[in-house]
């Protein structure tokens, strides 16, 4: 369902986000977001990329 940034939070509180990812969505912000982009090396990105669109190719087909 497509939302703007701030309609993100109202949204994710009707789902089940906060059981996906674990957290409370009161911790959830943008600097949590900052602070795991830190733990995603840079050498991993384009492996990741890979498998998301073998994976997309797969399911769509």
């Amino acid at each position: 369902m497509p939302t703007s940034k701030r309609g993100w939070w109202s949204w994710a509180k009707t789902m089940s986000v906060e059981y996906l990812l674990r957290h409370s969505l009161s911790k959830i912000d943008s600097q949590h977001f900052w602070d795991l982009m830190d733990a995603l090396p840079v050498e991993a990105i384009a492996k990741i990329e890979r498998e998301l669109v073998e994976k997309t190719f797969k399911e769509s087909y």
